[in-house]
């Protein structure tokens, strides 16, 4: 592959050098998500495929964030490793609601829980990983249009001065 930028060839060296440990770690858990799906001990599991390769992913994704919050804190920046700790929470609520076996919804309010209303739908693995699945793409697109100079607000904002000229 040439070399585009300046100094790029240095810049190659340097980071296999200096992230040869982080570029094994990624390297590893891309092996294990893509072999994973394969092996007898996920498939003798009842749970659909899409709810196996969704957690997956966030098993990969808790990992990297907890070896992100190792070095913060091994750095001495626990602070910034807060926000990661929050995530990696989160990770881990959306795993145990993907593959726990039963899932019940509660509304708590002051001193009682009360049974959340599902509208005869059933809270099977495959309905939760289909659930959980498009809340995070409803999650991303939220994200994407409340981004100040995103994709979104730059032709929106181009499209504005345009009818303004004309």
């Amino acid at each position: 592959m040439p070399n585009i930028l300046p100094h790029e060839s240095t810049v190659r060296k340097s980071i296999r050098q200096n992230l040869a440990e982080e570029l094994a770690c990624a390297n590893s858990f891309l092996r294990f998500g893509v072999v994973l799906p394969t092996t007898k001990d996920v498939n003798t599991v009842n749970l659909p495929g899409d709810t196996i390769v969704s957690a997956i992913g966030l098993f990969v994704k808790a990992s990297t964030s907890f070896r992100a919050i190792i070095h913060l804190c091994e750095s001495g920046l626990e602070r910034s490793a807060q926000p990661l700790s929050r995530s990696l929470f989160e990770n881990f609520v959306y795993l145990s609601f993907l593959i726990r076996r039963r899932v019940t919804l509660y509304r708590f309010n002051e001193s009682n829980k009360t049974s959340l209303p599902l509208h005869g739908a059933t809270l099977t693995p495959k309905f939760r990983t289909a659930l959980f699945n498009a809340w995070s793409i409803l999650r991303d697109i939220h994200s994407i249009n409340n981004q100040p100079m995103g994709y979104h607000s730059w032709t929106d904002s181009r499209r504005k001065a345009g009818s303004e000229d004309t």
